[in-house]
């Protein structure tokens, strides 16, 4: 399951458990249950965003920008890197074809080779040189394990 939201993943979670408990008792079988924590749900930072946008309104040379897309169901450990440290994701076009298709091909790599790294290398640079406007945290291994863990518990 992929979710946004920590808590509300740990209810569909019971009550999974507990509907799976209900039909095997009504139907007379046997029930055993494990749950598997997957990817914490990618949490943008967003002073990190905003900077990014103030580079890219610096740009002329990125034809456009696509903003507040909404949530993306993609898994990654992104997500989870995100619980640990300030995070932002940036995706990009200059691609055809299905994401890890046969099909999936570079169409515009002047675009994909030049100008979006360049774009990716002033942001950081923004980024690093405005460190004090951005809300910071860090938590540590032990805070994310436990996370995971929370995510596990059944109730």
């Amino acid at each position: 399951m992929r979710y946004f939201d920590a808590e509300y993943a740990h209810q569909l979670m019971q009550q999974f458990t507990t509907a799976a408990a209900g039909c095997s008792s009504a139907l007379g079988g046997d029930y055993q249950s494990e749950i598997q924590v997957g990817y914490l749900p990618l949490k943008s930072n967003r002073d990190m965003n905003a900077i990014v946008k103030n580079t890219f309104l610096d740009s002329d040379e990125i034809p456009g920008l696509i903003e507040n897309r909404g949530y993306t169901m993609a898994a990654g450990d992104i997500g989870d890197v995100s619980f640990l440290i300030p995070t932002i994701q940036i995706g990009y076009g200059g691609w055809n074809g299905t994401i890890h298709g046969v099909d999936f091909e570079l169409v515009d790599p002047i675009f994909v080779l030049d100008i979006f790294p360049e774009f990716v290398f002033n942001s950081i640079l923004k980024i690093s040189n405005n460190l004090d406007k951005i809300k910071a945290y860090r938590r540590t291994k032990q805070e994310y394990l436990e996370e995971l863990n929370k995510m596990g518990e059944v109730k």
